[in-house]
């Protein structure tokens, strides 16, 4: 595994959301719930996740997604 997904992490954010970011805390995907966080950290750093929990996390990813290209 690449050392560099070790340094992922959630942060709380100021307004109250959740923030997966990388080791230069650069949020990377921002949540409004920790559990969609961790379930998204869980994806990125390739960790055992059920079939059900890679669905939901890649759907997380491209709502996220779609909201970036939508601001």
């Amino acid at each position: 595994m690449n050392s560099t997904y070790k340094a992922l992490t959630i942060k709380k954010q100021t307004d109250g959301q959740f923030a997966v970011v990388d080791a230069d805390e650069s949020p990377l995907v921002i949540s409004d719930r920790l559990f969609d966080a961790a379930i998204i950290l869980r994806f990125l750093m390739g960790k055992s996740m059920s079939r059900a929990e890679c669905d939901f996390a890649s759907s997380l990813l491209k709502d996220a997604d779609m909201n970036r290209l939508s601001e």
